[in-house]
């Protein structure tokens, strides 16, 4: 089965409180039923919960992925057509013809400037992060629309093919250490106990934050002190993106 809803929430328990999100496209393995909701398995990171099943459908094999923060479905392959719905990024779907620029899916059409091969990769994930500046911040979130700090992380390593899981503290198990010492650089990431964050140059943060509700750059020496101000302590842990081990059972 997969989503067939643009996005739609993932819960922790049938009319339970909203753990991630999953966006169109998105496999998933349907472990049991419980009322209106399915109790699922997202095959890419692993996680688990609850949705409703009238947000799952038959799979459909995908040849694309949304390469751009939203898209739209037009019911034309003309920009004045109407809408029909919006798609976030990484957001798959299968292009049967192109035409006049659009690319026809089981959705509609989609402009092809929005639209890249579905294993197609980006090379910084922290550039993709930086797309995201400016977005509301949201527990559980998983698109421009809204993101959380673990959000916003997982969603910049898919787009470059890292394997990542959607939680702070299973990212911080997940990621090879860093020396705490070591100078900053671009790429790594920063945890603290329930959040996490990338270096988005020597001196600066990008995350997405509950201090001012979106994404945003800080600078480093800054957040440490706001944080640790906050009652929320010191970093407890610096890493790369090379994986320990790449597991999902």
């Amino acid at each position: 089965m997969q989503c067939v809803k643009p996005l739609i929430p993932l819960y922790d328990a049938p009319y339970g409180a909203r753990q991630r999100q999953l966006i169109y496209g998105a496999n998933v393995t349907v472990l049991g039923q419980d009322g209106a909701f399915s109790r699922i398995k997202q095959d890419r990171d692993g996680y688990s919960g609850y949705v409703l099943s009238t947000d799952l459908g038959p799979r459909v094999t995908a040849t694309h992925c949304v390469n751009i923060g939203m898209t739209q479905c037009y019911t034309q392959p003309s920009i004045k057509a109407e809408i029909t719905q919006s798609l976030p990024f990484l957001s798959e779907c299968n292009v049967q013809s192109e035409q006049d620029g659009f690319a026809k899916t089981e959705l509609g059409w989609i402009h092809l400037a929005h639209l890249r091969l579905k294993d197609q990769k980006t090379l910084d994930p922290v550039a993709f992060a930086e797309t995201f500046v400016g977005s509301s911040y949201l527990w559980g979130g998983n698109s421009i629309d809204g993101v959380d700090c673990s959000g916003l992380v997982q969603l910049s390593c898919w787009a470059c093919g890292i394997p990542c899981p959607a939680d702070s503290h299973d990212q911080a198990a997940f990621f090879r250490p860093l020396d705490m010492q070591a100078p900053f650089q671009r790429g790594q990431l920063i945890f603290w106990t329930g959040h996490v964050a990338w270096i988005s140059d020597p001196e600066t943060l990008l995350h997405a934050t509950a201090a001012t509700m979106s994404v945003v750059y800080e600078p480093i020496e800054k957040a440490l002190d706001r944080i640790a101000t906050q009652g929320e302590g010191r970093p407890i842990l610096r890493t790369s993106l090379n994986p320990k081990e790449v597991r999902y059972d």
